[in-house]
């Protein structure tokens, strides 16, 4: 994934409240803000990792949950 797709992901992920950006000794981190999406994103990439490659090709635009990975 390039660095310009992976930003715009970041800030829709932050806009939509998912992530929290902090900053610490001029380095930008960001956290997953609730546990309860942590656990939906591991069923979810679960669920995934158990599908066929014809399966996956139709959910292949789901790259904001590869992100939050």
């Amino acid at each position: 994934m390039d660095e310009e797709k992976l930003k715009g992901q970041i800030e829709i992920l932050r806009k939509a409240d998912f992530i929290i950006q902090e900053e610490n000794d001029n380095q930008i981190f960001y956290k997953i803000k609730d546990k309860r999406i942590i656990k939906i994103l591991e069923l979810l990439y679960s669920y995934c990792s158990q599908l066929d490659k014809e399966k996956l090709k139709n959910i292949e635009d789901l790259d904001v949950i590869d992100t939050l990975l």
